[in-house]
């Protein structure tokens, strides 16, 4: 499961396709690098409302344009955690 790793709880950084951390997922939920809440996993996928991106290669996180027309129902925000050291 992303997000976890041997049992613990720790938030795992997702990074751009030049390696720069760009977010971080905690739980189910993926937020921004400043702890702006961008949606919620789905498989690979980020979705809130619509489609936000996808993991790749385990932390890459990235947008398929493709996918950029497609929604779904929207679920509440959570309370935004603690920014992760890197």
């Amino acid at each position: 499961m992303l997000g976890a790793k041997n049992g613990e709880n720790m938030a795992t950084w997702l990074y751009n396709s030049s390696g720069y951390p760009i977010a971080f997922i905690d739980q189910d939920n993926v937020f921004s690098k400043t702890g702006r809440f961008i949606g919620r996993l789905d498989g690979n996928e980020v979705w809130h409302g619509s489609y936000k991106g996808e993991i790749v290669l385990d932390d890459r996180f990235l947008y398929d344009v493709s996918k950029s027309s497609l929604t779904r129902s929207m679920s509440g925000i959570p309370g935004s955690p603690g920014i992760p050291g890197i």
